[in-house]
């Protein structure tokens, strides 16, 4: 009986290498979070962005001009641009190389899926498809759907 006991409680003991490989593989979560600034959250990606901007303010005398970089684009893209008007005005010039695109307007729920069953009957596409908000920043709201 003394024995057993005494394994038990020798059994509760992790080695040493489960323990580093443990912290090793915390440490490695961690730096892999870090080290992608795309999955930084908003108020530490967009902070040196705004310095940045700022310092291009005083430094040119203008607010707005760094929205100057991309005329094609309202506001050079910089927030709430239109994704499906972007595409259209770039349909002239790349339309072949460009994913079909619609905005789905319908009121209603049932109406949003026939215009989209119709979109995709017309361009000969099939599911899954990616449905993405038309005015949205960092992929808020992109989802791929997989059944209607």
């Amino acid at each position: 009986m003394r024995v057993t006991a005494e394994l038990d409680a020798a059994q509760l003991v992790q080695p040493p290498t489960d323990v580093f490989s443990y912290w090793l593989r915390k440490l490695a979560g961690w730096w892999g979070r870090w080290s992608r600034w795309e999955f930084w959250p908003p108020y530490l990606s967009y902070a040196p962005v705004a310095v940045y901007i700022a310092y291009l303010g005083i430094k040119f005398r203008s607010s707005t001009l760094f929205t100057a970089a991309n005329p094609a684009i309202p506001a050079s893209g910089f927030v709430g641009e239109s994704k499906h008007q972007i595409l259209q005005n770039l349909k002239k010039e790349a339309g072949p190389w460009l994913p079909h695109s619609t905005v789905l307007a319908g009121e209603s729920l049932t109406q949003r899926v026939a215009e989209a069953q119709e979109f995709m009957q017309c361009h000969g596409l099939q599911l899954p498809v990616v449905l993405k908000p038309d005015v949205g920043q960092r992929g808020a709201g992109v989802s791929i759907v997989r059944s209607f």
